[in-house]
This record gives structure tokens, sequence and C-alpha cells, in this order.
């Protein structure tokens, strides 16, 4: 198992990352940068504003870093209002390429962990069949 980071577009903030097992992947986790030069120069240029400095995109769920609540006030020193990411930004990009595989670690975890109590509630049952007689003789019933 290993995870593979695709950051040729690092460029323009968009990170990927895989998590593979003998080539097969077995998820993949993505995040922006709010904080780089192009997303911060497309935000002016846009309009657009970033109330987080990162944001993580996993199977259509996000999550956001360094929430700044005031993200819509922003002005700068000629009062003009202020566009993309301008909070306090307390992480940077190896913080969060470690959270993301840090979370698919744990999804991953999560999983075998589920599959061992369904395995060990399927052994349950099918031993109550055992020990009460069945499952043993139903070509013989049909005979």
């Amino acid at each position: 198992m290993k995870f593979v980071w695709d950051d040729t577009d690092a460029d323009i903030g968009w990170y990927d990352c895989v998590l593979i097992d003998e080539d097969v992947t077995i998820n993949k986790i993505s995040f922006k940068d709010f904080t780089n030069a192009f997303q911060q120069e497309n935000a002016n240029e846009y309009h657009i504003y970033n109330a987080y400095s990162f944001e993580v995109s996993f199977g259509g769920s996000r999550k956001g870093f360094d929430y700044d609540s005031a993200y819509r006030n922003h002005r700068d020193e000629y009062g003009k209002r202020m566009y993309g990411y301008n909070g306090v930004c307390t992480h940077t990009v190896k913080d969060i390429k470690r959270w993301c595989e840090e979370y698919l670690a744990s999804i991953y975890i999560k999983t075998y962990n589920e599959m061992i109590n369904n395995l060990d509630t399927a052994k349950r049952r099918a031993s109550w069949f055992v020990e009460n007689g069945y499952g043993e003789n139903a070509d013989d019933i049909l005979k």
C-alpha cells in the first residue's frame, strides 16, 4: 500500500492523492490551496470569495481549513473589496497532505473493521444453523 501524490497542477493550487495497493487504486482525495497565487488572482478576477485557505474534496464531501469568518468583508487600504482568501492561514500544503493521508487511512481501517464485524455476525448466524442441525442435509430432504 502506498500514497501517490500528483502535484502536476500544484502551480494552480490543485493536488490529488490516490491510495494504491499493488497498482490498484483503493481511494482518491483532492484539495485546493486557496493561498496559492493563481487561486488568489483567479478569485480577484472573477470576484470569488474563499472562506478557507484549503478545501479538501473526497467522494462528494468537502472539508475546509483556516475558516475566515470575515471572508466577505475584507477591504484593502483604499476600501476596495478583497476577494479570495485573506484570513490567517495556520496550515501548510505539507500539513494538508498529511491530513489527507490520515483521512484515507482511517476510512480504510474503518471499512476493514466493519467487514470483520460483518464476518463475525455471519459466522455466529451460520453456527446457529449448524448447531441446530440445519444446512447439511438439504440435498437429502428433496430426494
